[in-house]
């Protein structure tokens, strides 16, 4: 096996290739797999912005597990996480304000997600990768912890 094939079969292994093996030298649909950045200048929310979120995810052909971390702008550290399959079904998330979400696709690159608190929807949206895979970003409107509602668009980078 050359480098070339080599450094191809691997980063198709990383993005969960499956159409990969019948044509090696084809292209991958970029995926949320690997760790993301907030970046809090390119976002913009009608609520407050945390200090920091980092957001890891692991992805199969049916689901995705998140893991990360939101930094409190006193510093706090709260843990979020979940293992969604991609049905539009609920699944239990571990977050502040929210209890489960569910996760469809919309297309190669978008998933629309809903986030409930005991059952009712407290944020919906969209979350987008781009072509490229560097950048996702996510446009919700939900109700935040005082009952009001807002809007956000966060954008994250890849590491």
């Amino acid at each position: 096996m050359n480098r070339r094939t080599f450094f191809t079969f691997a980063t198709a292994a990383a993005f969960g290739a499956a159409s990969f093996a019948a044509h090696p030298q084809a292209q991958t649909t970029p995926t949320s797999a690997g760790t993301w950045d907030l970046d809090i200048a390119a976002s913009k929310s009608t609520d407050p912005m945390p200090k920091a979120i980092e957001r890891t995810y692991e992805v199969t052909a049916t689901s995705e597990k998140l893991t990360g971390t939101i930094t409190t702008l006193d510093g706090k550290q709260i843990p979020i996480g979940f293992t969604a399959t991609l049905d539009g079904k609920d699944t239990p998330y571990k977050a502040p304000g929210f209890d489960a979400v569910a996760l469809t696709p919309a297309g190669p690159l978008t998933m629309s997600f809903e986030t409930k608190l005991g059952g009712k929807i407290v944020l919906s949206g969209t979350r987008v990768i781009s072509a490229d895979g560097k950048t996702m970003t996510f446009n919700q409107k939900g109700i935040n912890a005082a009952g009001q509602p807002f809007e956000a668009t966060m954008v994250y980078r890849r590491r």
